[in-house]
């Protein structure tokens, strides 16, 4: 296995990458081209026939389907809240009955039918396939094992309230959406309460923003914002959460520090209009889902439509606004009624539950387009390979520098944007961002390159050009840092450093096209792995239109043989697409494909067969954009190394 080394500081570096804001906003003139580019087809039940049958396909019967979630393996889990059963449908399109007894109402916590539920609404589902239940009707937050067994985490069926505490002690009010993050934390649409709620996975309850029984809506910090019976609720990778408020008809966003502020849509102008912001307008937004680029997914239920949210600007890809039914084709020509859940899979297609229908409706697209970074590099995409490269963690001094690595092969030179951001990320909610980021770039031991302000860049020009000083929607600050390089093949490291530390993210962009003759084919990070915000997350592109092999390593004791110290004793890898987990693994010794990654030398940093408690990933992949994070099993903390490479 190739790996680049910084001799300078005697550890092993390749680039790793996180899409961190990857999709540009999209012009009117493209909004029926986008829709005609989805197709949308009926995988379960039959509309308007409504029952409790398990069978396959159109034979399956449901009634009134809400939440919806979609596992690692493509199986789909709908709350059937009317018969008050979660059901499954698996990818052949059998449906069975999950949890939950068949048209009877209750609280029973229990395993499969033995449980009962009353009116269950969201459903989400975390990396180790626990299903978590907004039970709306019972005023609680259930949890499903994957062996069908039934708890409950937080509230107490029927006791309505809005105390915050933990298990039974603590109290919400309908309870609707529900989504959970990388850390296990779920976060709770307290629709009757008009309040987000966060609970721990030990079941601690706690209001996140707004304040119990006060509509409205006002931005805000915490207790200071106002909503208006929010339905739907989404997390992002980097821990920024999605609101579909619905009452007020917007899409609100609350950073990690607590601040809310309204995305897209006015409140209380009802509406259809596809556009950006506050010039956008919504008629009911009941759920939302969120992918890695950052791209939202929102089922609309008054106006019947699913809707896409790209750096604000707001595009309907299937549905027509005002048009009921139940047709499928392209999303120009399909028809939903009432849709009321929208979940991703870690393959890019797209959920729905259409409520009215008592169906299970599918999106996917007619093409798989590559996702479009914030600099767009030229060219058409023939063939697959790693473009656009990003990770975002704490930048420190000494062993805890962030320190990026990159391989380029081939014959030639690649242009290359490569950006160090930290004053800009204030805008995605992080608060202790590093102030003022050096980026220097390296080929071995010798400096090639370096800069502290991106407006004195000689290359300014070229940079603005390709879109770098654009981060998502926000304009890049200053103080961050870019480089603008043309180099040959060999091993690179770009490290980021600052006075007093703080989080930063470095992106190395592909700015040639598809075929050219170099291309980028390992890339890795070492840095300090803190938890909370603080945790090593990492996002890569495949672009093109083939599957791809990749090996993820995720590597802490092993680096002692580099004179590292300080180390992350135990990592835990985890691989995202948006917010659906793909993948998982905590010491590499246990992976199903073990063989796999032996014959791939995927047991090997350099001369060094890995620790036992390094996490190793090998896994074919899609085009589309993807996610690694890595944290330290029980919140421990320490330096580690993040490694992609393109088999």
């Amino acid at each position: 296995m190739a790996c680049a080394v910084l001799h300078r500081f005697r550890a092993p570096h390749f680039l790793f990458l996180a899409l961190f804001s990857c999709c540009a906003a999209v012009s009117g003139n493209l909004f029926g081209q986008e829709a005609a580019s989805w197709s949308v087809s009926t995988i379960a039940g039959s509309a308007g026939q409504t029952g409790t049958a398990d069978a396959n396909g159109a034979g399956a019967r449901f009634n009134g389907l809400r939440g919806i979630a979609v596992d690692s393996a493509g199986q789909i889990f709908v709350a059937d809240t009317f018969n008050h059963t979660i059901r499954k449908v698996n990818t052949s399109g059998d449906v069975t009955t999950f949890a939950g007894t068949p048209g009877t109402s209750g609280s029973a916590d229990g395993t499969g039918t033995a449980a009962q539920f009353d009116s269950p609404a969201g459903l989400a589902i975390d990396a180790a396939g626990n299903l978590f239940v907004a039970d709306m009707v019972n005023h609680t937050i259930r949890k499903i094992t994957p062996t069908g067994v039934v708890t409950t985490l937080a509230g107490s069926a029927g006791n309505p309230g809005s105390d915050d505490g933990t298990g039974a002690s603590a109290r919400f009010q309908n309870p609707v959406g529900v989504a959970v993050d990388g850390s296990g934390n779920i976060y709770v649409a307290d629709s009757g309460n008009s309040v987000i709620r966060k609970v721990t996975s030990a079941g601690t309850v706690s209001t996140l923003a707004g304040t119990a029984g006060e509509t409205g809506p006002t931005d805000g910090s915490g207790s200071q914002a106002r909503f208006y019976s929010p339905y739907g609720v989404a997390v992002d990778g980097s821990g920024i959460i999605y609101v579909a408020d619905t009452f007020n008809h917007t899409i609100r966003q609350i950073s990690s520090s607590g601040a809310v502020t309204t995305l897209a849509g006015s409140a209380g102008q009802s509406g259809f209009a596809d556009a950006t912001a506050g010039s956008a307008r919504f008629s009911g937004p009941s759920a939302i889902a969120v992918d890695l680029s950052g791209k939202l997914y929102v089922t609309e239920s008054a106006n019947h439509t699913v809707r896409t949210i790209s750096n604000g600007s707001v595009l309907t890809i299937a549905g027509a606004a005002g048009s009921d039914g139940s047709i499928n084709g392209d999303g120009t020509t399909a028809r939903f009624n009432g849709p009321q859940g929208v979940a991703v899979s870690a393959s890019g297609s797209v959920f729905v539950s259409d409520t009215l229908n008592s169906t299970v409706r599918k999106l996917t697209r007619s093409s798989t387009p590559t996702p479009p970074p914030t600099p767009t590099p030229g060219g058409d995409e023939n063939s697959s390979r790693l473009s656009n490269l990003s990770v975002r963690t704490r930048s420190g001094t000494g062993d805890q520098t962030l320190i990026a690595g990159f391989i380029i092969s081939g014959t030639g030179s690649k242009q290359l944007l490569i950006r160090g951001t930290g004053p800009t990320l204030s805008n995605f909610g992080v608060s202790s961002y590093l102030a003022d980021p050096k980026l220097e770039l390296y080929t071995g031991s010798s400096p090639i390159a370096s800069n502290d302000s991106w407006t004195a860049s000689a290359s300014r020009t070229a940079i603005t050009s390709a879109g770098g000083d654009k981060l998502g929607a926000y304009a890049v600050d200053p103080k961050d840092a870019m480089l603008w390089s043309s180099l040959s093949s060999g091993l690179y490291t770009a490290q980021i450093t600052g006075s007093g530390g703080g989080v930063a993210l470095v992106e190395v962009f592909d700015e040639d096209a598809a075929d050219a003759p170099t291309k980028l084919t390992n890339v890795s990070a070492r840095t300090q792995v803190g938890s909370g915000e603080n945790i090593l997350i990492a996002g890569f592109i495949i672009s093109g239109n083939s599957p791809m092999r990749v090996m993820i390593r995720a590597c802490g004791p092993t680096l002692s043989n580099f004179g590292v110290n300080g180390l992350l004793q135990d990592p835990k890898l985890q691989l995202f697409q948006g917010t659906t987990p793909i993948a998982e693994n905590n010491n590499w010794g246990t992976a199903q494909n073990l063989t796999e990654i032996l014959a791939a030398n995927g047991n090997k940093l350099g001369e060094y067969t890995l620790s036992p408690n390094d996490a190793v990933l090998l896994v074919t992949l899609q085009p589309g954009a993807y996610t690694a994070q890595v944290s330290g099993v029980n919140d421990t903390t320490g330096v580690a190394l993040v490694e992609v490479n393109a088999l």
